[in-house]
């Protein structure tokens, strides 16, 4: 479905689907920090509630395609992250006999770079969950971009 919904309900049920997947973000900040509560957030909503709706269940689907594409591409970032890192003392320790410190920067440019990366992912997850709550909410479909539709 690609529709809207006129359906109050349907909408608020919707946009809770895409708000949950900000769920980690709390449990985090009080000392829970849940594996995947981006993904458990929006499945709860989605399984107790997409017989109800055709729009819930569209919006419950494309908010867990968007957190398991956000989950495979940190998780890619981060195995990059740790393989550049791992690469890079390699190199930083053959090179610190060498005096190495142009290479040391290097690293740290590298570095912190790759985090940014992460960060960056991080906030557009942020932004676009925002932009699909307050879609949903108003009763349009959203699409969030750069998702890999794994749930039909």
């Amino acid at each position: 479905m690609t529709g809207n919904s006129d359906d109050r309900q349907a909408q608020m049920w919707a946009m809770w689907c895409h708000l949950a997947s900000l769920a980690w973000i709390p449990l985090a900040i009080i000392g829970l920090p849940i594996p995947f509560a981006n993904i458990v957030g929006p499945l709860i909503f989605w399984v107790t509630k997409k017989e109800a709706d055709p729009f819930i269940n569209d919006q419950g689907k494309e908010s867990l395609n968007f957190q398991i594409s956000m989950t495979i591409y940190g998780f890619i970032a981060t195995i990059v992250l740790v393989f550049i890192a791992v690469i890079y003392f390699i190199v930083a320790g053959v090179a610190a006999s060498n005096d190495g410190g142009l290479l040391l920067l290097a690293g740290g440019v590298i570095g912190i770079g790759l985090i940014g990366l992460l960060a960056i992912i991080g906030i557009f997850q942020l932004i676009v969950v925002i932009l699909a709550a307050v879609k949903a909410k108003g009763g349009y479909a959203y699409r969030y971009p750069f998702t890999i539709r794994l749930i039909k």
